[in-house]
């Protein structure tokens, strides 16, 4: 059997104390720790986030900055340019206004303006039937008509001719093949 050293009622008092304390001691430990930890890394992922956050606005706002005034610098660019260019030709223009009043030049389109001639139209030849030459008879051709042979030595090639024996004449003019 064992035995147990006698407690003094204070010490019995303090033991009782420290064991009923001692497991929220120990929970109050490790909550501060953990708490402290947890806080220890929130303030490093702010840290790490942050920054580069930071970092990027500002360059995306500096970006953004530049190339508003690009576009800025190019649009007066371009205002200039117009204005140049308007200027030029308002001077062209009154210089002319100024040779017409004064009538000491005659007045003259410039080359690109002059009045370019049109093409006359070639009389166009009516169209004529074309005759098949007869085989085995120089000299001889069909008539597109009336299919008869006609009789054309001394013609030339795509000379126009009448058959005189057709009895619509003119009307059935052929061409020679």
């Amino acid at each position: 059997m064992l035995v147990r050293a006698p407690f003094y009622p204070k010490e019995q008092q303090r033991m009782k104390v420290m064991i009923f304390h001692k497991p929220l001691m120990i929970a109050a430990l490790i909550a501060l720790g953990i708490s402290s930890c947890q806080q220890n890394t929130l303030e490093a992922e702010r840290v790490i986030i942050s920054r580069p956050d930071r970092v990027t606005i500002q360059r995306q706002n500096e970006a953004q900055r530049l190339a508003e005034e690009k576009a800025k610098q190019r649009i007066a660019e371009k205002k200039r340019q117009l204005e140049d260019q308007h200027q030029k030709i308002a001077a062209k223009a009154e210089k002319r206004r100024a040779q017409i009043a004064s009538n000491d030049t005659i007045f003259t389109p410039p080359p690109w303006r002059k009045a370019i001639p049109e093409p006359q139209p070639k009389p166009q030849r009516p169209k004529y039937r074309v005759a098949s030459s007869v085989k085995g008879r120089p000299g001889f051709v069909y008539n597109p008509f009336t299919w008869n042979p006609v009789d054309v030595r001394g013609y030339r090639s795509r000379s126009i001719v009448v058959d005189p024996n057709d009895p619509a004449g003119r009307k059935h003019a052929f061409q020679l093949p």
